[in-house]
């Protein structure tokens, strides 16, 4: 009895700090300013916090124990669509963005799975947020950058110019005085061809850089892709003594990017090419391809299925101060180059919904990593307007 005495007062310690921590939990939840809502395995809803009801419009006790999903893409398009695909899918979106059905408010989105008694389905929780007084000022933010982009253009781009054309001007000069020798007016001519050709190399990989777009979205297998590449480089004289090896995984082999495959191959060329220029003969350079999950690419979409082609060269490796400008227009490191190449290899990532890096060099002492990640042909119209989970 005594036993029995102590248990029973120790369960009303326990019970009375339950109570507690319910309240404390219900305060929070009950003032923050960030909606949450609680949707069961059946689409159900169980919690729907003041700060939800208010940011959506609706009541907890009008649609408690109700199925709620298409009401909230009714309210929010996408909204209802990414819950329900945590649930099918049985993972946690970590971010996500929609509008409203009026487009005036844009909402960010994170999704967390609940497991209240297995093995019976988890629930979803959503955890969002009014983001639109952020995303005006990041829209402001962009458009200020994009025309200092311009002026940075325009300003690199005429630099680039002038140079050569300052050349080819005093050669002419000279060329057309009397009392030259034939040496050195065959050293004038051949430098007036020369930077004449500069010229016209530097306005050709501009024009390409600026033309950048999808003109056209097939599916495209990435193995026969990248041997095309690899086989091209390694006829090219630049990269004469450099040995080039590819490996492609069954898994990466098996999928496709939907996508522009001239686009493509171009800005892989860039890339294995770039990399033979830097390793040198008798260097190095490996490529390979691989399947991977990750949000890197488009975090706004959550985890994707990803192709990842990895160039790797044993070259002198790129400089932590000098890995955020690599892709930045006309900024080169290597003499003769025009800067446009990995430049273009990041806007075709871009038009493809992807994204391109180079990787920290992990201690090694030399050589470089640039790693290109492309979604999935099966992402890419998972991710298309019809879809219900598009904002």
């Amino acid at each position: 009895g005594d036993r029995l005495r102590r248990t029973g007062a120790v369960l009303g310690e326990v019970e009375t700090q339950l109570h507690r921590l319910r309240v404390d939990t219900d305060d929070v939840l009950n003032s923050i300013a960030t909606g949450i809502l609680t949707v069961d395995a059946d689409g159900t809803l169980s919690y729907l916090n003041p700060a939800a009801e208010e940011l959506l419009g609706l009541t907890a006790r009008d649609w408690l124990g109700r199925p709620i999903l298409p009401r909230l893409d009714e309210i929010a398009p996408g909204l209802g669509g990414v819950i329900r695909r945590s649930l099918s899918g049985r993972r946690p979106v970590r971010r996500y963005e929609t509008r409203d059905a009026g487009g005036a408010m844009v909402l960010g989105v994170s999704t967390t799975l609940i497991q209240r008694h297995p093995p019976e389905p988890p629930a979803a929780t959503a955890i969002f947020q009014d983001i639109t007084e952020r995303r005006r000022m990041e829209v402001l933010r962009r458009r200020a950058e994009r025309l200092e982009a311009v002026a940075e253009l325009s300003a690199s781009l005429a630099h680039e110019i002038k140079n050569p054309l300052a050349s080819i001007r005093s050669a002419t000069e000279q060329l057309t005085g009397d009392g030259m020798d034939p040496e050195d007016r065959d050293v004038l001519r051949n430098l007036v061809v020369r930077e004449s050709e500069r010229l016209s190399r530097l306005l050709t990989e501009f024009i390409d850089f600026s033309r950048v777009k999808l003109r056209a979205n097939a599916p495209v297998a990435p193995e026969p892709l990248v041997r095309g590449v690899v086989e091209l480089v390694r006829a090219h004289p630049a990269a004469s003594g450099v040995e080039i090896a590819w490996t492609c995984e069954p898994a990466a082999a098996a999928a496709e990017i939907a996508g522009d495959e001239d686009l493509l191959h171009r800005a892989l060329l860039n890339l294995v090419l770039n990399a033979a220029q830097w390793s040198g003969a008798g260097g190095r350079v490996r490529v390979e391809v691989e399947a991977t999950r990750s949000d890197i690419a488009v975090p706004a979409l959550g985890a994707r299925d990803l192709v990842r082609i990895r160039v790797t060269d044993s070259g002198p490796g790129v400089a932590p101060e000098d890995a955020e400008k690599v892709f930045d227009p006309f900024f080169t490191l290597r003499p003769g180059g025009t800067g446009l190449g990995l430049a273009l290899v990041h806007r075709t990532a871009e038009a493809h919904g992807g994204a391109v890096f180079v990787e920290p060099r992990d201690g090694k002492p030399a050589g470089a990593t640039f790693a290109l990640y492309l979604p999935t042909a099966a992402e890419a119209a998972a991710a298309a307007p019809s879809d219900e989970t598009k904002p």
